[in-house]
């Protein structure tokens, strides 16, 4: 174990059922502290089970006939025939293996899912931005009596001290044309920087927040749009800040107010 965590070595052989039950634990107590390590993991699992859904019976079938008749037609002394028929099944295992390593080639290039036999809809990793935007959405939208640390009645104040902790220019958007109030902010951490959570709420009591911290050698990116659990969340980077907007609201209305909000931070 790594002085920050888990090597990915440990992390590969928890998944794969490797470690002692001491160790198993000693993991799992530590993935509760990490959730995006967590959530990491569990994507690793779903794939795994997708490969074996869709390839795991190729490890106990036949060969192919166009392999066993190759092999029939070698005239190769017996010993070196059980290595031919050996080589062929490592080739076969091989290439399951590779069909593996395609996928997650194919996933982080974001290549449609449904081009995979047998596989469903993998999501591409989300990044961590995205990650603790959606996370910090979860923790404090539920909120009723605390949700954000300084309301909308000392929004001044509000911008003031979020720019302050920020570093750079700090503006809560108006989203009154899209039916959405600012209820008010707060302060987060996001690896040990400032990060800033503006938070809505239309008539109905539902609510949206916009998540943005200081750019940390990143290009600047259009919007992006994820998808989990519910949660729809656009994201972008424009130097010196980056941004994600979170709801669960269909991509379209969410998108119209991103689009708002980019609008007038520009």
């Amino acid at each position: 174990m790594s002085a920050d965590g888990f090597s990915e070595s440990w992390l590969h052989a928890y998944l794969d059922g490797e470690l002692t039950a001491a160790d198993r634990r000693a993991v799992e107590a530590w993935l509760e502290a990490h959730p995006d390590i967590k959530a990491r993991i569990r994507a690793y699992r779903r794939i795994n089970d997708a490969l074996h859904r869709s390839y795991g019976a190729l490890l106990d079938a036949p060969l192919p006939d166009r392999m066993e008749e190759t092999l029939a037609r070698l005239e190769a002394p017996s010993p070196h025939r059980r290595l031919a028929r050996l080589a062929a099944s490592i080739a076969l295992v091989l290439a399951i293996g590779v069909a593996g390593y395609g996928l997650g080639v194919l996933t982080a290039h974001h290549l449609p899912a449904d081009l995979l036999p047998g596989v469903g809809p993998q999501k591409p990793a989300r990044p961590m931005l995205v990650d603790r935007a959606l996370g910090a959405y979860r923790v404090y939208v539920s909120e009723v009596r605390h949700p954000v640390e300084v309301d909308a009645r000392q929004e001044a104040h509000l911008v003031k001290w979020l720019t302050k902790r920020i570093g750079e220019p700090v503006r809560a958007p108006d989203f009154r044309s899209h039916g959405f109030r600012l209820v008010g902010g707060r302060l987060l951490p996001d690896n040990g920087r400032p990060a800033a959570l503006f938070m809505y709420e239309d008539g109905t009591g539902r609510r949206l927040t916009v998540y943005l911290r200081r750019r940390v050698d990143e290009p600047n990116t259009a919007f992006q749009y994820v998808s989990y659990e519910g949660l729809s969340a656009f994201y972008w980077i424009d130097a010196p800040l980056a941004f994600a907007l979170t709801a669960e609201l269909p991509r379209q209305r969410l998108l119209r107010i991103a689009k708002t909000m980019y609008e007038q931070l520009e």
